[in-house]
């Protein structure tokens, strides 16, 4: 019961956080610009989580821990944010979200050239397939090369945020965590808000938008991850979170008419099966040391 209920968790998570790129969409279509969507995005998410801490009394990080949270949330979550949903302005909506998912190969390299880790076959394989699928999605069709270009920046900084949290966060409770990187978010994307043309007038379909973005997009998969996580690990977390660029692309399909290409959709798929087979590699080290006992 405690499994399914933290696959369930895991699901709902992918499901809302593959919303993201739907609601930035809708947003650019409103005339939102990219900056007032991500300050109102991370301001009102902090609001909401710094009240759920002083409620649950959570103790927010400090010292060492803080620091590294802060300069994560300000720039890593921040820059990615900001890079990812950039590139929905100039590719696909559906490639863009298949691209962040390079990720897990990229943290795959960093870990074999800046922490020294045993080079496998089937790593080497998975890094070649996406790598074909990178090159199979870059297509004309699917959008401008700034898209794809952003959207594989955004997998490469995202990289390296997981690979910071995993090294030196690990032992952080998750909403201690969030509180701390949403609020270096909302502090960064003030001054960029403030200092450019800030927006602070929306029709009612622009606050709903908003307003969508931070509840179903932001906090929802923010907190049912972190409660799938505990139940069920990190390594079968992160394999069923490949079923989020899937919903984003059927989302694409539903409101935006995007279809893809029998090539994109091919590269699509090298790219999330050699997520899923370097998570099962993960899964079995991590499993190798128990059958030796």
């Amino acid at each position: 019961m405690r499994s399914f209920y933290g696959i369930s968790l895991i699901l709902i998570s992918a499901i809302s956080y593959a919303t993201l790129p739907i609601f930035t969409r809708w947003a650019y279509g409103l005339d939102i610009s990219l900056n007032s969507f991500l300050f109102y995005r991370f301001f009102f998410s902090f609001l909401l989580v710094l009240i759920y801490t002083i409620i649950k009394k959570i103790n927010i990080p400090s010292g060492k821990q803080f620091f590294t949270l802060f300069l994560l949330g300000a720039l890593g979550y921040t820059g990615q944010a900001f890079v990812y949903l950039s590139a929905v302005k100039y590719a696909s909506t559906g490639l863009v979200a298949i691209l962040l998912y390079l990720y897990p190969a990229f943290v795959a390299l960093i870990a074999i050239i800046f922490f020294k880790e045993r080079i496998q076959t089937a790593t080497v394989i998975g890094l070649i397939t996406a790598f074909i699928g990178t090159i199979l999605i870059l297509e004309p069709a699917g959008g401008q090369p700034l898209g794809f270009t952003l959207a594989i920046a955004a997998a490469m900084i995202y990289s390296v945020y997981i690979t910071v949290n995993g090294k030196y966060l690990h032992n952080v409770n998750g909403i201690r965590s969030i509180v701390v990187i949403f609020g270096a978010s909302a502090l960064v994307l003030s001054f960029t808000f403030l200092t450019g043309e800030p927006q602070f007038s929306f029709t009612t379909e622009g606050w709903l938008v908003i307003l969508g973005c931070v509840v179903i997009s932001t906090i929802i998969p923010s907190i049912t991850f972190l409660e799938g996580l505990k139940r069920i690990g990190a390594v079968q977390s992160s394999l069923l979170s490949t079923v989020e660029p899937l919903v984003t692309v059927i989302l694409a399909n539903w409101f935006f008419n995007e279809e893809l290409s029998t090539r994109a959709l091919l590269g699509g798929s090298l790219i999330l099966g050699t997520v899923i087979m370097l998570n099962v590699l993960q899964l079995r080290r991590t499993k190798l040391p128990n059958k030796t006992i």
